[in-house]
């Protein structure tokens, strides 16, 4: 056999399929992070309930989560239609006849404070497994 000089070998789409890679990588990582602020949002909702002040429980049942930008962010706490008082017993206020600060119940910061941690965990969890779906 003759020698004929070096072997090409063209390989093309090398680009398009790096750019398919980062996508469904983005996608994954995305995913992810909606199903953290999911698990997140409904979590901190269980436990805000028993925190809530009852008194003929309609704050409490006013309390709901509404989801923005995409599944990305998530608003946990009362329906200010249904209970547009909510904001007073969160921070108190002063009574109009008898001049007293009535205090706050700050359950809205408790359960912040008591979920923190769960939060970044759960995070942290949909995070490692969608890395280890991506290395699959």
């Amino acid at each position: 056999m003759a020698y004929n000089g070096p072997i090409r070998v063209q390989i093309t789409g090398i680009e398009e399929l790096k750019a398919k890679l980062d996508r469904l990588q983005d996608e994954l990582i995305d995913e992810a992070l909606r199903r953290a602020v999911t698990k997140s949002a409904k979590n901190v909702l269980s436990i805000m309930k028993p925190f809530t002040p009852v008194d003929t429980r309609n704050l409490q049942d006013s309390e709901k989560i509404e989801y923005g930008r995409n599944g990305m962010e998530a608003f946990i706490g009362p329906d200010m239609a249904k209970a547009p008082y909510a904001p007073f017993v969160e921070y108190g206020f002063h009574h109009w006849i008898s001049g007293k600060f009535i205090q706050g119940q700050h359950y809205i910061e408790r359960t912040a404070v008591v979920t923190r941690p769960q939060i970044m965990s759960t995070f942290e969890d949909e995070i490692k497994r969608a890395v280890q779906a991506a290395m699959k």
